[in-house]
């Protein structure tokens, strides 16, 4: 029923385009490979990425260095979770414009999603070579360290993208993973009040602290020094009952 909703969704739109240049309301420029893309904008906006790839094909196949077609097929396919498939888009894009950071950017999102992160970290780094004030990028790079246990460049990353917009806070959400991680449960806290402090109700936040909080509690009665005072402890009170009984 929902393939047959979409296909009428995308006939629809596609006769009404028709119509407008049979009815003489629009020009045979109508037509163009752009209107195909914002038809596919359109049906993308209304969930229907079926039918949006298919219009961004018209668009690309009107003309095939439509990089924003290109780039928004890629996006459908993301969004149905076809990942290689965005990535082949993304590449088509980045053929076009090498230089836009967004390209980029989304195609790191697709690889990680598919647990490539060593080459999702690759392709954040293109994107801030072009722009390296774009936090989300240094945020999401972070995130791609801390899959692959590398803490100490993530809190780096995280760093960065609290240095350039210091309420992100999912870069201080991020580093206060790192730092549990790590074991440095008391600066991990306080990265979760900060996000906190900025999206009070965010239940990672909430969950990220009560865990530091529980782990640094736990940690702290199972270290050798406190096992090391409770055994003296209980010598002391064992020789003070036996010295009294004698």
């Amino acid at each position: 029923m929902d393939r047959d909703m979409r296909k009428i969704s995308f006939l629809i739109v596609c006769l009404l385009l028709v119509l407008s240049v049979v009815n003489g309301s629009e020009s045979d420029e109508y037509r163009t490979s752009d209107d195909w893309r914002y038809v596919g904008d359109e049906l993308q906006e209304r969930g229907d990425y079926e039918g949006a790839i298919e219009a961004y094909d018209e668009a690309i196949e009107l003309n095939s260095l439509n990089g924003v077609a290109w780039i928004n097929k890629g996006n459908a396919y993301s969004r149905m979770g076809r990942y290689e498939r965005a990535v082949v888009c993304y590449d088509k894009a980045l053929e076009i414009d090498p230089d836009d950071e967004l390209i980029w950017y989304n195609k790191a999102i697709v690889l990680a999603d598919m647990k490539q992160y060593e080459y999702a970290i690759e392709c954040y780094d293109e994107a801030l070579q072009i722009n390296q004030y774009f936090f989300n990028a240094w945020h999401n790079k972070g995130c791609a360290l801390v899959e692959l246990e590398r803490y100490d460049e993530a809190i780096r990353c995280f760093d960065e993208s609290l240095r350039i917009n210091q309420y992100h806070f999912k870069a201080w959400h991020g580093k206060g993973v790192a730092l549990a991680k790590l074991g440095r449960y008391d600066e991990a806290i306080r990265c979760y009040d900060e996000m906190l402090a900025i999206n009070p109700n965010d239940d990672d936040g909430i969950q990220g602290k009560e865990w530091a909080i529980k782990k640094r509690d736990s940690d702290k009665f199972s270290t050798p020094t406190f096992g090391v005072i409770f055994t003296l402890i209980v010598v002391f009170i064992l020789k003070t009952f036996v010295s009294k009984k004698q």
